[in-house]
């Protein structure tokens, strides 16, 4: 029988949670679940409350360093602050303790980044507060002076800053930074839409524009390494783009400049030499109009029966091929293989003579958007007729990677006996 009168019990709502409640309990989750709760919000609340504090602190609005007791947060507080005022006034200043705390006055700039430099170095914890006047340039606005001030602390501190705001001010321009390597104030780069740098035609009298620099760094992290390529070693490659590789470039650059590395070599021998073989935004028209510009070294071919959805482009060295016509009796076929993002494969056929070889033919070929059965064996054989046509290519033996396309493409068209790279043999079978 039921005892139809005793309470049911229910479980916590948590859904994770499958602790029954008393009879009586006031709230619907568990002991256990209300005590994690309150430790996650005591938590929250004591991360929000060290960032505020921390926010607080660097503009000047408390004078005592953010809490280090926080359960949970070790993030280092690292702050920059550079700013530049126009003109200077310490008791009107928009931060409450430049009145209160000392500021050094340097006579030029150099003086100040100097002072910047050394402190620097001896020192893992930095404050620091200058002044110097610079001459005012109507053609330079008060925020590239202040962008300039602050390329020339990356450089002398050896760190990077990422932009936090820009202060509005009735005079002058003023811009926050923090420290790059600061993960607590991690934000999305952004590019100003305002490029534009307003000048006007009379420059007038000479006048003094005032710069305030304020750091606060307060741990010795490792430098910044600026990885771009020197101007320099941008014109060594300029200078022998059309002549060196790559390989030769990464030499001669080091040479001078031994931090470039390899990469940024062959990348900007990649973009500058561009102008030279980059015709078209598509690949294979773009080989087509190079190629006609060496009509005098190059023939073109026009293979015939390619078929649907098979594009290629062919062409024999003939200045190599036609003195070897008649004396060819081995040659060797080989193919690149996923090293194209458009789906391109490059096919040579290497000829052999008083044992030398010799390149005589290039095919460029892609068979991605095509459906058609024995599609590469097709347009292979297309070209090896008209490399045998134009240059009477008939060897004996063929040496082959295996590739069952060019396999069949000599047997069809050379009648030849097939050699198997041993290499191949052994990986492929």
């Amino acid at each position: 029988m039921e005892d139809t009168n005793s309470p049911a019990t229910e479980q916590c709502s948590k859904a994770w949670c499958k602790r029954q409640l008393l009879p009586d309990a006031k709230y619907r989750i568990c002991d256990h679940c209300r005590e994690c709760d309150q430790q996650t919000k005591r938590a929250q609340r004591a991360c929000n409350a060290e960032i505020k504090d921390r926010d607080m602190w660097a503009i000047g609005k408390k004078s005592k360093r953010p809490r280090e007791d926080v359960v949970g947060d070790e993030r280092t507080n690292i702050r920059q602050r550079i700013e530049g005022e126009e003109p200077y006034n310490p008791v009107s200043s928009e931060d409450e303790d430049d009145s209160s705390d000392s500021i050094e006055v340097f006579d030029k700039g150099e003086a100040l980044f100097d002072s910047i430099r050394s402190k620097f170095r001896t020192r893992s914890d930095v404050v620091f507060k200058g002044v110097y006047e610079a001459l005012d340039d109507p053609l330079v606005t008060a925020k590239q002076q202040v962008e300039m001030a602050a390329q020339e602390v990356w450089r002398v501190t050896g760190y990077r800053f990422t932009v936090k705001d820009h202060k509005k001010q009735k005079l002058g321009h003023r811009t926050r930074f923090w420290c790059s390597q600061d993960s607590a104030c991690k934000k999305k780069s952004k590019i100003s839409g305002d490029l534009n740098i307003k000048s006007c035609d009379n420059i007038g009298m000479t006048r003094l524009r005032t710069i305030t620099v304020k750091i606060e760094h307060h741990a010795k992290h490792v430098h910044y390494v600026d990885v771009s390529l020197p101007l320099g070693a941008a014109d060594i490659i300029q200078e022998h783009v059309e002549w060196l590789t790559p390989v030769a470039m990464v030499a001669k650059v080091q040479a001078a400049y031994p931090g470039v590395t390899a990469a940024q070599v062959h990348k900007a021998w990649t973009d500058m030499s561009q102008l030279f073989w980059h015709h078209d935004d598509l690949q294979l028209p773009s080989a087509k109009k190079l190629l006609e510009e060496f009509t005098d070294t190059v023939d073109i071919f026009l293979p015939n029966s390619i078929p649907d959805g098979v594009d290629i482009q062919c062409w024999g060295m003939r200045k190599i091929a036609v003195p070897l016509e008649g004396k060819i009796v081995e040659v060797g076929i080989n193919a690149t293989y996923n090293t194209n993002s458009k789906h391109l494969e490059l096919y040579s056929i290497m000829a052999e003579y008083d044992n030398a070889g010799f390149p005589i033919s290039y095919a460029l070929l892609s068979t991605a958007t095509s459906i058609e059965q024995g599609k590469r064996k097709k347009a292979l054989t297309a070209w090896a007729v008209c490399l045998k046509d134009k240059y009477a290519v008939n060897p004996v033996f063929t040496h082959i990677d295996k590739d069952m396309a060019e396999i069949g493409m000599a047997k069809e068209v050379w009648k030849t006996k097939i050699n198997l790279c041993w290499w191949h043999l052994r990986c492929a079978v």
